[in-house]
């Protein structure tokens, strides 16, 4: 699923930001209640509340373009992923390598996934959004028109990695464009969506291939040519695309003033931070942080492996459904690709669950928070329902999955079998990253989801190689029922944190965001129960 990802409704957090960037946090009563600030002297601010520069005082519709257009991107990223997946037959005698090894490049393409959000979100908050998905499409462009033109099997896995690379940069910016669009409180449809691009993309991708596999006069290439007609899609929507992020418009803007002045100006934009002390802020924060927290932090290495388990999920149909589904019900390439929609429904209904939820759990607290005189910040564990609703969903359709396949029951018991998988998948994702994002505070919040997303898409990267081993040495049943025992054990997971929660936040080494509660001694579930 992409850095999805998931992406997400950061509700309390001006931060729905990406799994590997954050772009700000705040709190609810702030967005609610505080005053817009007024013109000020330096122009590093709105001018008023209705400064039609601002992105949240933009029509609906200009709005929904800027958050449409970058999900599309992200969709066309996520498709790239397993759409290659369709050409392995050809790539294994085009290139003389067994299935396996062709395999990675698809493993490739994915950790380029897990590495180029690291470096892209803190650039755009220097550059701005608009710039960084430029750059990330022309580049992630260029190497997968490099990757339909390899000649060898090397030169196909290096264009790979360098697509996803580059390609994954999207995955992360555009939750920043979510927080500079919309209001914490408008955020969850938006948010939604986001997280669909990333989860959908991986399974519309054999959808598409399994057509081209059919076909007599296209070979594998195509699954990249395709690619690159989704890529010029994109090119048209960038168009449209204005700079969203407050500090890069203000600056520019004042820019702008003091150049047509006559006079000079009283204020000077502030002064970047010096080289060195951008490097150090790579290493030490950007890629050093999150590793620390990934090991000393239950809540970030627990939901971690949960979130990085259901996705990987996805990545192993990709190798495990065309064997189930050639195998023991004899369907075509086309046919198998279209079991996937099974998933991309699941995918569709999570999302309507957690917006829901939102709407009728996350917002009336939040409301009734402000109502009582509070700040409107309530405890993460209300971002909880979701993970624990959905983590039944995995094992269930895992088990559907394998034993229908396994006994040969009808085919439709096992594609149904792709809505719990599909269904649980996106609400883990979403509630994990929501509940990451609303208990830190917003550096340690930005490095948690940079954690959280290198070790989804890590993991993702190297299961699939062992999927087709396991389906052969296990068979298809006992096969999906390890992994279905696997997500069993991870149920518990969102259950103790909702439970222990504020015990477990109180040791953390890290700063964490204060919460608006009668006792901070509390758990969320004893306040709530009453």
């Amino acid at each position: 699923m992409a850095h999805s990802l998931v992406t997400v409704n950061m509700g309390q957090e001006d931060a729905s930001l990406s799994s590997n960037g954050l772009s700000g946090k705040l709190n609810l009563a702030e967005a609610i209640m505080a005053k817009p600030s007024t013109a000020t002297p330096t122009g590093l601010d709105w001018t008023d509340p209705d400064d039609p520069e601002n992105p949240q005082n933009w029509s609906l519709a200009n709005k929904s373009l800027h958050v449409a257009v970058p999900s599309f991107f992200c969709l066309s990223v996520s498709i790239a992923s397993s759409l290659y997946v369709a050409g392995i037959p050809e790539i294994t005698t085009s290139f003389n390598v067994s299935s396996t090894v062709a395999l990675l490049g698809l493993s490739f393409y994915v950790l380029g996934l897990a590495f180029g959000p690291v470096l892209a979100a803190p650039i755009s908050e220097s550059l701005g959004r608009r710039a960084v998905y430029w750059v990330s499409l022309v580049l992630f462009s260029l190497f997968i028109a490099g990757s339909g033109l390899s000649r060898t099997f090397v030169s196909l896995v290096v264009c790979r990695f360098f697509a996803g690379f580059f390609g994954g940069s999207v995955l992360s910016v555009i939750s920043g464009t979510n927080a500079d669009i919309w209001a914490p409180l408008q955020r969850a449809p938006s948010s939604a969506l986001m997280a669909l691009s990333t989860a959908m993309g991986p399974s519309l991708g054999p959808v598409i291939g399994g057509f081209l596999a059919e076909s007599q006069a296209l070979d594998w290439r195509w699954t990249q040519w395709v690619v690159l007609m989704f890529a010029g899609m994109n090119v048209l929507g960038l168009l449209t695309q204005r700079e969203t992020y407050k500090k890069v418009i203000l600056l520019r803007r004042l820019k702008k003033t003091e150049n047509s002045s006559t006079s000079p100006s009283n204020s000077q934009p502030p002064s970047g931070p010096r080289f060195s002390a951008r490097l150090r802020l790579l290493l030490v924060v950007t890629l050093t942080r999150p590793l620390r927290m990934l090991a000393t932090e239950p809540i970030i290495f627990f939901f971690s492996l949960y979130s990085a388990f259901t996705v990987s999920l996805l990545f192993i149909f990709f190798a495990a459904f065309p064997l189930v589904f050639a195998r023991q019900y004899h369907f075509s390439p086309h046919q198998t690709g279209l079991t996937f929609l099974s998933i991309c429904v699941g995918c569709i209904l999570g999302a309507i669950i957690h917006v829901i939820l939102d709407r009728t759990n996350y917002r009336p607290r939040v409301l009734a928070s402000l109502a009582r005189g509070g700040r409107g910040v309530i405890p993460p564990e209300n971002r909880l329902y979701g993970a624990m609703v959905g983590g039944f969903g995995i094992s269930i359709g895992l088990l559907m999955l394998g034993w229908g396949a396994e006994k040969r029951v009808s085919w439709v018991v096992s594609v149904l079998g792709g809505v719990p998988v599909g269904f649980g998948t996106i609400l883990v994702f979403l509630s994990s990253a929501m509940y990451m994002v609303d208990t830190y505070a917003q550096a340690t919040a930005a490095s948690a989801l940079a954690a959280n997303g290198f070790v989804r898409y890590l993991l993702a990267a190297g299961l699939p190689l062992g999927a087709p081993a396991m389906v052969n040495n296990l068979g298809i049943g006992w096969a999906c029922t390890v992994l279905a025992l696997i997500s069993v054990a991870m149920l518990p997971i969102p259950w103790i944190l909702f439970r222990y929660g504020p015990r477990i936040r109180s040791r953390s080494q890290f700063e964490t965001t204060l919460f608006d509660t009668e006792n901070p001694s509390e758990s969320s579930f004893t306040q709530y129960r009453k």
